[in-house]
């Protein structure tokens, strides 16, 4: 099982069984969730996380 985080947006997570599963349930979390902080009036906070993938 993987799992996506995103400290920005502790509400939101991935989980699944492929690496691309995970990214498309996160990518539907974080549209959905810019969509609620937009309709409430909030604020979008910054990014203050970078993550990359190194292949050895």
């Amino acid at each position: 099982m993987l799992l996506i985080i995103l400290p920005e947006f502790p509400q939101c997570l991935g989980t699944g069984t492929t690496i691309e599963e995970v990214e498309q349930q996160i990518k539907a979390a974080i549209v959905f969730h810019l969509e609620e902080l937009r309709q409430s009036g909030s604020s979008i906070p910054e990014a203050r996380t970078l993550c990359k993938y190194v292949e050895v």
